[in-house]
């Protein structure tokens, strides 16, 4: 195996006095009530005064649209199916606030809500002259802290401050998180660990946990659930040795736990498994397997594509010759089943002090070969950037990205939310006003259950931080 220098990974150093953990602020701003509507004193004349209700035009007894005002949650689709008749009127949504958008798909009208808080009002557009109001009100995500404390702090009711750490759900009891590994800033940075902590949500406490078998202590490893057994699957990371060189590790290993133990072992028929460092790792339901899509090789970023699966092990997965993003690492990634690709945004493309990308792509697996499509170059919500929190909410089919570093020294503000809507991809970004600090290095999973994300650690250069926060999807 070839040896290769520390930097070639684009590991982000942080200066050496903004070691000490950072605070966050835990507070959610108050949200003015909306004023009650008004009524007419009992004594007038409201018979008289009020006008009679305009009689519905033909296109507005076809369209039946909802009298009321509609509540969506940030990002959410509002769904009207359309009757042939109503579909004659040719209807079309000319008045449009963005960020909200609409489209007819296939018969049906499709609202989708910005991120912004807020009343917003549509007009439907019909080919005889009516304008149909559409009213809505969109509620945006909130943060809220869930858990922190000292992570530069050695305690064992906690676990350290970290980046590049694995972190899931427990997919037989949904109040239980699980972090492993990743690199820890003490007794400097990049120090490796393989701890691995239980995290109870509803009582907010951390737990130590020892497994049987031994743990890897590799950084930027890549791992996915199972989604047939409380199991998980852990592919790649980088480890030194004992002369300090750095080297991309060709390692899968099976996670099995339950609510009393937890078993690391060889994953079956890994002994092929390819180098990766930063990569992706993903199920592909479709085909009952698990897809290891671009990251950095012992011989730099390499956007090479490998199958799994327990009766085979790994095989190289074909790919059509032709347009194909640039190989790279430290990229956003999601499993996009409802369109069966997998979509890789930003990263970067070569090693030591490296240009940064802020594209997006899709790995179009119906075809045979499977094939690369650009989605989009990027855009002012999709900002070039390496290493961010991101997790894919596959109940709305959407990327968040949260974080990550355009320049190894800043993070980039907000959320960014990547809408994964076939044929109307869009990027959003958006910024709460009581919010974490931003940051890059962070982690983030996607609690259905509570609908929910939770996220925490990482660094920027006020320091490293040992929290978890929750933001809300309304």
């Amino acid at each position: 195996m070839s040896l290769i220098s520390k930097h070639i990974f684009a590991r982000r150093v942080l200066p050496l006095l903004s070691m000490a953990a950072s605070a966050c602020s835990s507070s959610n701003p108050a949200t003015d009530p909306t004023p009650a509507a008004t009524s007419p004193d009992s004594g007038s004349a409201v018979a008289d005064s009020v006008p009679p209700a305009p009689e519905m035009g033909p296109c507005a007894k076809a369209l039946n649209l909802p009298s009321e005002r509609t509540a969506l949650g940030a990002g959410r689709q509002l769904r009207i199916p359309l009757s042939a008749a109503a579909l004659a009127f040719a209807p079309d949504v000319a008045q449009q606030e963005d960020p909200v958008d609409a489209w007819i798909d296939n018969g049906t009208l499709v609202v989708r809500a910005g991120y912004a808080s807020g009343e917003v009002a549509m007009i439907v557009q019909c080919n005889n002259g009516e304008g149909l109001p559409l009213p809505l009100s969109i509620k945006a995500p909130a943060w809220s802290l869930l858990s922190k404390w000292d992570g530069l702090a050695d305690v064992p009711t906690a676990p350290p401050s970290r980046e590049y750490f694995s972190f899931w759900q427990d997919q037989g009891d949904a109040n239980r998180l699980f972090m492993l590994g990743g690199f820890q800033y003490q007794p400097k940075q990049f120090t490796p660990s393989n701890d691995l902590w239980a995290f109870n949500v509803s009582a907010k406490t951390w737990s130590l946990v020892a497994p049987t078998g031994t743990l890897p202590a590799h950084g930027g490893a890549r791992l996915v659930s199972s989604p047939t057994e409380r199991a998980a699957y852990l592919m790649g990371g980088i480890q030194d040795d004992a002369s300090g060189n750095t080297t991309v590790v060709p390692m899968a290993k099976k996670l099995s736990y339950d609510g009393a133990s937890f078993t690391i072992a060889d994953a079956p028929k890994s002994t092929a498994a390819p180098e990766s460092y930063t990569g992706s790792l993903v199920y592909d339901a479709k085909r009952a397997r698990y897809l290891s899509v671009c990251g950095t090789t012992n011989l730099g970023p390499k956007c090479n594509i490998h199958t799994y699966t327990e009766a085979a092990g790994f095989v190289a997965l074909p790919v059509a010759a032709g347009t194909a993003p640039k190989s790279r690492t430290g990229f956003h990634y999601a499993m996009d089943a409802a369109n069966d690709r997998v979509v890789l945004f930003g990263g970067t493309v070569s090693s030591g002090n490296p240009p940064l990308i802020g594209d997006t792509w899709a790995l179009q697996l119906g075809e045979s070969p499977a094939r690369w499509v650009k989605l989009s170059d990027e855009v002012p919500e999709s900002a070039k950037r390496r290493n961010g929190g991101y997790v894919h909410d596959a109940e709305a089919n959407r990327l968040f990205v949260w974080g990550g570093t355009p320049d190894g020294a800043t993070s980039v503000a907000g959320i960014q939310v990547l809408d994964l809507t076939a044929g109307h991809e869009r990027w959003f970004s958006f910024s709460p006003a009581s919010h974490p600090d931003d940051r890059t290095s962070a982690m983030m999973l996607h609690d259905a259950t509570g609908k929910r994300l939770i996220a925490g650690m990482g660094n920027n250069r006020r320091g490293v931080y040992g929290d978890l926060w929750e933001l809300s999807l309304p």
